[in-house]
Formats: structure tokens, C-alpha cells, sequence
């Protein structure tokens, strides 16, 4: 078992005052001699204040600095209690049966537009997300020899049931003003899969299938205003297909490929008849990997493709259909172990993604990176380990047209364990260590200022951390 508690002010100016703990509980039984039954609980509680997104021409001015806030009010809570029973049994055939029930308990004060839909009292929201979640999970894998082909067949199938109240509220103050949404939803997800693997001497083969029944039935609980309602639902059977070949010891070739769905919100999927429950996706990569003592490299050429797009709007706070996308790139990845203990490595990611029912130039999928890069240095001894991490995300289109530009960044952080005894570990995180001044989250948002006439479309956005250091106390018992 384990609890950990973490609480900061943070460094915006007005005091975040973020609080979270974290708690696990675990339980282990052998049944017989083949078969183990394991039972835990796992949680956490959150509770926070937030400076929210700011717009650009707010800090420009002076009217507030890039760690300030328009609206202090802003901020939520949130918990979730998971208790999971697991059994497992070994041998030739084995089994496993995995349940868990978890409660969950959401609610969030956001303030996107400000005072661009009421100029008095301001535009906050409140959502909140209150669920129970029932779910089932049972596999059997079978293990077969036929000549110098092993092979591999696993069965199963799972079931989720969410039952789901979910409101948003127009809040000033984080006093509710009136209800724009309230809804009681009731999804059901039933799943049926099936994998087969042949495993030769230097290739192997694997054919899957999987079935997806989901299911939404939502209730307007809005007397007398309407709202979204109703019921829908869909099956889709997602096949995929995996193959590697390993022509020497050191190199393996591989091609996968496979189709699924994008998740949707219950609300849209009744409410839009003519959309799709599960709007599908199209997955494939071909590359290489090539490995040895010391260094570790691998590529791989891949394409997406998204039936429904789902693109966030900020002055609602919520995501809206836009049509097909693709997105197609390169995902370079090397590891060198310089050193019994030193090791560096780096993964780069080089991507091209567009809207497919968009006319050109305006078909950009907002926030969708061209180039994003890991590079780090770990080195780990039998008493302490550290590491050095960078992380770069390049500039990416903030809406359809690219008008405006969502900044990149490149951020590089640290983090050392010590083992002060065969119990104690100290952990120091050093964050930002550059004094890079970058941004976190950003969205074209038409907001407006309490000074402002009419609302004005920017980029507006959280900003990131400052350089700061973190320590740590851990025991093991």
C-alpha cells in the first residue's frame, strides 16, 4: 500500500493553492498451485485554483503579467475511487478475469470568453462529471505447436457500463446563475476479441479481430427547455494485422496495421442524427528496428485517418465535428548506452496533418505539430539515478486557416533519487532549468475584456512553468 500528498501555491500570481493525494491499497492470495486471486483500491482527491487561459493582448498591455489572471475564480475538484479484483491462473491455457467498479466525481469553473456573452456578470462556467463505472474483462490464451510453428490464440471479451450525470452551469463567482445542460447518460460498451499469432524461426504473423457494440441513452433532465436526448447506438468489427521478420539478430522489419474507432460524447452522437456513434479510424506503419549491445535504433513511415474530426471550441468549452483528417509522418527513435552507466537517446517525430473536407489553406488541424522532440541522458548508479530531459515541440497552426500560431517551445528539465537507506529515497525534480518563457495550452478563443467593446479572436493561453525545484521523501514499507 502507499498514500502520497503533494500541495503547492505554484507560480502564478494568484495562489493556486493545489492540493492532490494519492492512495493505493493492495492485496495478494494464491488460491492453488497454479491460480492467484489479487484485490486492491486505488484513489485519489483534488482540489485547485487556477489562473485560466489569458489572452495575449492582456499581458501586452500590462493590464496583467503572463502569470496573472482575468477571471480568479476559476479552478475545481475532483476524486476517484477504483476497487479491482483480478484473477489469474497459469499453465498451458491460462486465464484471466479482471472486474472493478470505480466512482468518479468532476467539477470544473472555467472562463474562456470572459464577458463576451454577458457583459455584467461575465461567462463563467461550471461542468461537472459525476459517474459510476462497472467493468468486466475476461481472456483465455491457447498455446500450440505444429512443427517448427508455434502459435498463439487469445479469446476474450469485456463490458463497461458508465452511469453518467453531467451539467454545465453559466456561474458567476462560482455561484450558479442559470443551467445550460443536464443530462443523465447511460453508455454501455460490450466487446468481443480474438488474436491469433504464428511464430516462425525469424517471423511471425498476427491476425486480430475485435467487436465493439456502444450504446448511448441520454436523458434531458432540463423540464421544459430543450436539450440533447435520445438514443443511439452502433456495432463495428475493427480487424488488425501485425508482421515482423528479423533477417539477422541485430534487425527486425515490421508492418502493422489496423482499424478502430475515435470516442464521441454521448450528447452529440443522439443529438446529430446524421453523424456516425463511432466515427472509424484508419491506422497503418511499416519500419525497422535495429539493435545491439549498445545502440538501439528504429524508424517507422505511418498514416491516421479520422472519419470525424473533433475540434475544440473554446468560447464553449467543448469539441465539435469538422469532417475527415489525415495525418501522415516519420517517427525517428536512437539509444545509445555510452556507458555500464550512462545512457542517451533521443525520438523525434516529423508529421503533416489536414482537415480532408476543407477547401486548401484553410484545412489545418489546430494545435497538430509538425515536429516534436525527446532527447535525454540518464545515469544510474546502486545508490542514486538522474536524469536530463528536453523536450521541444515545434510552432503549429491555432485554427483552420493558420492566421494564427500556436508557439513552440523547448524545455529542458532534471531529476535525481537518491537512496538515503533500503526504505528512504530522496527525489529533487529541477523543472524548466533554461528559464524558458513558454506556453502550455493554447486556443483561438473570441474573448472579451470588461474594458473591451466587442470580443477579439486571439491566441489565448496558460503559461508554463517557471524554473523551479521540487524534493521529495519516499519509504518503502
Amino acid at each position: 500500500g502507499g498514500v502520497e500528498y503533494f500541495s503547492t501555491r505554484n507560480f502564478f500570481d494568484a495562489p493556486q493553492d493545489f492540493i492532490r493525494m494519492n492512495y493505493i491499497g493492495k492485496v495478494f492470495a494464491p488460491l492453488t498451485e497454479n491460480s492467484t486471486l489479487s484485490a486492491s483500491v486505488i484513489g485519489f482527491t483534488s482540489s485547485w485554483n487556477a489562473s485560466g487561459q489569458i489572452p495575449e493582448r492582456a499581458v501586452e498591455s500590462g493590464l496583467i503579467s503572463r502569470y496573472g489572471t482575468i477571471d480568479p475564480n476559476e479552478g475545481g475538484k475532483t476524486s476517484r475511487t477504483s476497487a479491482l479484483l483480478a484473477f489469474e491462473t497459469q499453465g498451458s491455457e491460462p486465464v484471466k478475469i479482471n472486474a472493478s467498479f470505480t466512482r468518479y466525481q468532476f467539477q470544473l469553473y472555467s472562463n474562456f470568453t470572459f464577458f463576451a456573452n454577458d457583459s455584467v456578470r461575465g461567462d463563467m462556467i461550471e461542468q461537472t462529471d459525476n459517474r459510476s463505472v462497472f467493468s468486466l474483462r475476461g481472456e483465455k490464451n491457447f498455446f500450440t505447436l505444429a512443427g517448427d510453428i508455434g502459435m498463439k490464440t487469445t479469446l476474450g471479451g469485456d463490458v463497461r457500463y458508465d452511469d453518467i450525470h453531467t451539467a454545465l452551469y453559466h456561474d458567476t463567482a462560482r455561484v450558479r446563475l442559470e443551467t445550460t445542460r443536464d443530462n443523465a447518460i447511460r453508455q454501455t460498451n460490450l466487446g468481443v476479441f480474438a488474436e491469433h499469432s504464428f511464430l516462425f524461426s525469424n517471423f511471425s504473423l498476427q491476425f486480430g479481430v475485435r467487436g465493439d457494440y456502444i450504446g448511448f441513452d441520454v436523458d434531458n433532465l432540463m423540464e421544459g427547455v430543450s436539450g440533447s436526448e435520445g438514443i443511439s447506438q452502433q456495432f463495428l468489427v475493427s480487424p488488425k494485422f501485425n508482421a515482423s521478420w528479423n533477417p539477422s539478430s541485430t534487425t527486425t522489419l515490421f508492418y502493422n496495421f489496423g482499424l478502430g474507432f475515435h470516442s464521441n460524447d454521448a450528447r452529440v452522437a443522439v443529438s446529430v442524427p446524421t453523424g456516425n456513434t463511432l466515427p472509424r479510424a484508419y491506422g497503418s506503419e511499416i519500419g525497422a528496428r535495429w539493435s545491439d549491445e549498445t545502440i538501439t535504433i528504429s524508424t517507422a513511415l505511418w498514416i491516421l485517418d479520422l472519419e470525424r474530426e473533433f475540434i475544440w471550441v473554446g468560447d464553449e468549452g467543448t469539441t465539435e465535428e469538422s469532417g475527415r483528417s489525415r495525418r501522415f509522418g516519420l517517427d525517428i527513435e536512437a539509444r545509445y548506452r555510452a556507458a555500464s552507466w550512462l545512457t542517451v537517446g533521443s525520438e523525434v517525430t516529423i508529421s503533416r496533418g489536414r482537415l480532408l473536407d476543407l477547401p486548401q489553406g484553410s484545412n489545418y488541424i489546430p494545435l497538430a505539430p509538425n515536429v516534436t522532440l525527446t532527447s535525454y541522458a540518464s545515469i544510474t548508479t546502486d545508490i542514486f539515478t538522474s536524469s536530463l530531459r528536453l523536450r521541444h515541440i515545434s510552432d503549429r497552426p491555432a485554427n483552420e486557416d493558420n492566421s494564427l500560431t500556436a508557439l513552440g517551445y523547448t524545455i529542458v528539465d532534471a531529476t535525481a533519487q537518491v537512496q538515503l537507506s533500503r526504505t528512504i529515497d530522496l527525489t529533487i525534480q529541477c523543472e524548466n532549468i533554461l528559464n524558458s518563457e513558454w506556453r502550455e495550452a493554447q486556443f483561438d478563443t473570441s474573448s472579451r475584456l470588461r474594458s473591451e467593446a466587442n470580443p477579439v479572436s486571439e491566441v489565448n493561453y496558460t503559461p508554463g512553468t517557471r524554473p523551479s525545484i521540487r524534493a521529495g521523501i519516499s519509504m518503502k514499507f
